[in-house]
């Protein structure tokens, strides 16, 4: 629960209800019924979705409506839609009141949203939960979508330490655990452990399936394909965004994919099959380490 000398806010609006926002709107309503969760989308179906299955309390297609009265707020959109969102309506948010985000590029963020906000004498402050998946929409909200995931805040050495604290409980309260870090660091390890991964994997599936050979290929697809593929189910318009927003990260992770490539292509060519095997070895040693830290982690 939320350290007792930290207030969790009594009025939280959540901007945007896809998979993201409903989460938080859901595991919210589960963990605390006192709290008054506000939503806003532009659709009105996922404000009468949303309030029909209780995961908000009120919510408007009318963001003065939805935000006027939030003590915090969480901006649970698109990368390129949140900045044109809040450069529009950044003087709708409550005066004193606190923003924070969930996008998983976040330099761009913090460089474009945090000072127009601040002009406002509105705290902003980014973070990202590791969390999600290929599926998108308020269909696919899931109360325990932040439980046990690694959550990384985003802020200056001039924000309000009060606010940064507000942030960090309040994502412990849904289960997360709290690393705050530099925002180009961020999107550097980012662009290596999820944006590129979504790049390859539709190269992946481009390769396998995207031939004259379809009816074949599909057949021969397994275990394999399916693990490969799964994120390049994902939305195009959203990874189109991530990855025009995190370009200079995702090109330097590019470019070391494509030296490791030609590295195996040329052990390949030499029929060096024992440094192969050394190749694919410390791989696997590599990802069974960070398995073991990573069920450690979530104990």
């Amino acid at each position: 629960m939320m350290s007792d000398h930290i207030k969790m806010p009594e009025k939280i609006c959540i901007v945007g209800l896809g998979q993201m926002g409903g989460s938080i709107a859901k595991a919210l309503k589960a963990k605390n019924d006192s709290i008054h969760v506000t939503g806003w989308a532009r659709s009105q179906s996922y404000i009468d979705d949303a309030l029909k299955n209780n995961y908000i309390d009120s919510g408007s297609t009318d963001i003065v409506e939805a935000v006027k009265d939030a003590d915090f707020s969480i901006l649970a959109l698109p990368v390129e839609p949140l900045i044109d969102f809040v450069k529009v309506h950044a003087d709708k948010f409550k005066a004193g009141s606190i923003v924070t985000d969930v996008s998983s590029v976040k330099s761009i963020i913090v460089e474009e949203v945090r000072p127009i906000f601040n002009e406002k004498g509105i705290h902003f402050i980014g973070s990202h939960p590791m969390a999600g998946n290929e599926k998108s929409g308020l269909a696919n909200a899931c109360e325990n979508l932040y439980e046990k995931t690694v959550l990384f805040i985003c802020s200056y050495s001039t924000d309000d330490p009060a606010a940064i604290n507000i942030v960090r409980e309040f994502w412990r309260e849904l289960g997360t655990t709290p690393y705050e870090v530099d925002a180009i660091e961020h999107d550097e390890a980012v662009s290596c452990t999820s944006h590129t991964l979504h790049l390859t994997s539709a190269i992946s599936t481009q390769v396998a399936l995207g031939n004259e050979k379809y009816d074949l290929t599909k057949l021969a697809c397994a275990g394999a394909f399916r693990d490969m593929s799964r994120i390049s189910g994902s939305c195009p318009k959203m990874w189109r965004d991530i990855t025009k927003t995190n370009k200079a990260a995702i090109l330097k992770t590019i470019d070391k994919t494509v030296e490791e490539i030609e590295a195996v292509k040329k052990i390949i060519e030499s029929d060096d099959w024992n440094k192969l095997e050394d190749y694919l070895d410390e791989a696997k040693v590599l990802r069974n380490q960070w398995w073991a830290d990573h069920q450690e982690m979530k104990k």
